[in-house]
């Protein structure tokens, strides 16, 4: 055993000075194997004894005697002799000294000084911790084990924290959350850009490149730089919450503009257009040359409808997903594109066949007529769809149109075109899925 143990061992185990045995058995009516004291009217060292549980003097019959040694080092502790179990020997261990004005005092200020191996430790629930050794296990107030304490823990500091929850967590301002990112490659970013994850590096940082609306690959972005960013040195960037001393005075920024990433990269108060990308990322706070503040809103998602180039649709797929469609192409391949209305120039000879697409609903033909002939039936009819004819007499007038079997008519008057220069007759049908039955009529509307 170590000397430094073994003087653990007996300031442990010494229990103090009493005037008398009724003193001791006061202060310590029960004990540990090992516990000693020295008591004034006996002159002589106690020991509990763990057999009959009382203290016992050890001054008491020959074979108890203890004497000192022939010889000692002045102010060094006293030791039992480990052969004899009688005499006191020089334990070779000078004393602790102990500097009475300082004083020792709790995170509260209270002052702790006087504590003597007299005084029991006591936990906040009055419970004696006094014999707390090297082998003892160290327990709180509750009985629960707490020998393993691996981080510093401050008396009455919160959170507090078991092995399933953390309670008493003090509550406050958020003000930003932030990432530890280093740029991806050798250069470079300046304070107040946008940035998008380029990668991950091993060692335990974020990767990060400079965020570009124009380029799909290169967003959406996950924060704005506070600082510049350097692939040399890990630093944090806004990923949400305030962004301060920057310059926010760009022509036209003003308190509450929305600010978005911008084609090209950088910041803007625009919002893109054409197939530019849209992610608002901030709000602008305070507008100035170099402590104006931004409100980091929109870092890591898209949050506007994409633009669209001309003629397209969002369409969406067999997987739920909304994909660009070129409109003209989707209503003319894809029955399950409907239109409303598809308009139709049909070309003047003595036999005309009107082409009734499937996918449309309504069908507007028109015809500057210039021949006297047959209007035959239409072709790939729908039940419930109409077909309206606007017919136009051409320079000549007079022209007769002839109406297939598949077109009926409420009376035979009804069929008969306008026959002036220019006259211009609108004719309705609705399709029963077989035959087109007429359902309005406007001769002469020219």
């Amino acid at each position: 055993m170590r000397l430094t143990e073994k003087l653990i061992l007996l300031i442990k185990h010494f229990k103090g000075y009493f005037a008398t045995e009724a003193a001791l058995n006061t202060a310590y009516p029960t004990a540990e194997n090992g516990d000693y004291a020295i008591v004034g009217s006996t002159d002589t060292v106690w020991v509990w004894d763990g057999d009959t549980t009382a203290w016992v003097d050890t001054g008491n019959g020959a074979t108890g005697d203890v004497v000192g040694p022939g010889s000692a080092i002045a102010d060094n502790l006293a030791a039992f002799d480990g052969i004899t179990g009688k005499l006191l020997k020089d334990g070779g261990i000078a004393k602790l000294v102990i500097d009475l004005n300082t004083t020792h005092r709790s995170s509260g200020g209270t002052d702790h000084s006087n504590v003597g191996l007299n005084n029991t430790h006591r936990g906040s629930a009055g419970t004696d911790h006094s014999n707390v050794g090297l082998n003892n296990t160290h327990r709180g107030s509750d009985g629960s084990d707490h020998s393993f304490i691996d981080q510093s823990v401050i008396s009455g500091s919160s959170p507090i924290l078991d092995a399933a929850n953390i309670t008493g967590v003090v509550t406050g301002t958020v003000e930003l959350l932030h990432l530890d990112v280093r740029k991806g490659s050798v250069g470079t970013i300046a304070a107040r850009t946008p940035l998008y994850i380029s990668g991950y590096n091993a060692s335990g940082w974020i990767e990060v490149e400079e965020a570009d609306a124009d380029i799909a690959a290169q967003m959406p972005a996950i924060g704005v730089a506070n600082v510049a960013i350097t692939n040399a040195a890990t630093r944090r960037i806004v990923n949400s919450g305030e962004l301060t001393g920057l310059a926010t005075n760009d022509g036209g920024w003003a308190i509450n503009d929305p600010i978005y990433v911008a084609g090209g990269g950088g910041l803007t108060k625009t919002k893109p257009t054409g197939t530019t990308l849209i992610q608002k990322i901030a709000e602008i706070a305070r507008v100035h040359v170099n402590a104006g503040v931004l409100i980091v809103v929109g870092a890591g998602r898209s949050n506007d409808i994409p633009n669209l180039p001309s003629n397209k649709i969002w369409l969406g797929n067999g997987s739920g997903v909304p994909a660009e469609v070129d409109f003209d192409t989707e209503v003319s391949a894809n029955t399950d594109v409907i239109n409303a209305m598809k308009i139709t120039a049909l070309t003047s000879s003595a036999s005309i066949t009107p082409n009734g697409n499937s996918a449309i609903i309504k069908h507007y033909f028109t015809l500057t007529y210039g021949h006297t002939g047959d209007m035959l039936a239409v072709t790939n009819q729908v039940e419930g769809c109409e077909y309206i004819f606007k017919i136009t007499q051409d320079g000549t007038g007079g022209r007769v149109v002839t109406w297939n079997a598949n077109y009926k008519f409420d009376g035979s008057t009804k069929s008969i075109l306008s026959t002036g220069l220019g006259d211009i007759d609108q004719i309705s049908f609705i399709s029963d899925g077989t035959n087109l039955i007429h359902s309005s009529s406007t001769y002469n509307a020219g």
